[in-house]
């Protein structure tokens, strides 16, 4: 499916019923209608999809330790995970993004991405020393 179609879909989910909308026609889902063996396939899919997500677009080293990590985080009941590496890369590439702003407009970025910089873990101190740089 192109980009453009997916953007046009929008999908809202209620228990284990998923609606998707598209133009002017809403289609519902409702997973507890399939049979057995399809919710099963739909969970290997989710399964499978989730763990090879972690592995995108990194070297096989790191691909290995996040599918690891990401197998463990389901194991342990957690969905949304960030391997330690993940988020020292994370927080890497805002410092860099940062710190490559010219400095009159440091600031104003830094207040537009404030959720980000402090998902990607970056301190207030860390923070102050990247703005007044």
């Amino acid at each position: 499916m192109s980009e453009a179609k997916r953007d046009q879909i929008s999908t809202e989910v209620e228990g284990l019923n998923i609606k998707f909308k598209i133009a002017d026609e809403v289609l519902e889902l409702d997973i507890n209608k399939c049979p057995q063996e399809i919710k099963n396939e739909f969970m290997v899919f989710g399964a499978k999809r989730k763990v090879m997500n972690a592995a995108a677009g990194k070297d096989t080293p790191t691909a290995i330790s996040r599918m690891k990590d990401t197998i463990e985080a389901l194991y342990n009941g957690e969905w949304n995970t960030r391997s330690t590496g993940t988020q020292e890369a994370v927080k890497a590439q805002t410092i860099a993004m940062l710190k490559g702003l010219p400095a009159n407009i440091r600031k104003q970025v830094a207040k537009q991405l404030a959720d980000q910089i402090r998902e990607a873990g970056i301190s207030e101190k860390e923070l102050d020393e990247i703005l007044n740089a």
